[in-house]
């Protein structure tokens, strides 16, 4: 516990950088009492994401990610608070099939589903959400320190063209008026 002064200013020297919850309790002169929470949060470095795989405006990716192994992957600066569910702090869109989990305690990952790919050509655009402070639920990503990101971070790829060709080859004949098509098939 960190008492304010008398003058109402709280030190948070010797604090680490995390969130706090401050408990502001007041008195009039008639002796009515009042109190209300406030959440504050104390940063030293900066919450953010370090890395993506595939990175940020990537082109021809291909569509079973096989650069990546499967997966879109996301590294974080510091240690995550992995106690919130992984599926809740990523949207992709358009959406995919595939599963949100903590590869460690810096690693966010989205790994496809067995034999399902992406689409030709489209652009997907990755949210990780931040924790929104004003609400007591815990919704979106940030610190085990409970420092959130700065704001939502986005990121976007765009996958392959297909692949593939179309040989055609092409026999010119010249029929004679006795010979049939049939004839020449043979």
């Amino acid at each position: 516990t960190n008492n304010p002064s008398s003058n109402g200013f709280w030190d948070t020297a010797g604090l680490e950088a995390g969130r706090y919850i401050i408990k502001a309790i007041v008195k009039d002169i008639n002796g009515n009492k009042a109190e209300k929470e406030i959440t504050v949060i104390i940063k030293s470095d900066k919450f953010e994401v370090e890395s993506t795989s595939p990175s940020n405006g990537a082109k021809n990716i291909a569509i079973d990610l096989s650069e990546s192994e499967g997966k879109i992957v996301v590294k974080f600066s510091e240690a995550i608070d992995n106690s919130i569910s992984a599926s809740s702090v990523i949207e992709i869109s358009p959406s995919i099939e595939g599963e949100a989990s903590w590869e460690d305690n810096k690693t966010l990952v989205f790994k496809l589903e067995k034999d399902s790919w992406l689409a030709y050509v489209t652009k997907y655009k990755i949210t990780i959400k931040t924790d929104d402070l004003s609400s007591t639920k815990i919704e979106g990503v940030r610190s085990k320190k409970g420092v959130p990101l700065e704001k939502d971070y986005v990121f976007s790829f765009t996958t392959e063209e297909p692949k593939f060709s179309v040989s055609v080859s092409l026999k010119v004949v010249t029929l004679s008026k006795k010979q049939s098509v049939k004839h020449i098939m043979e």
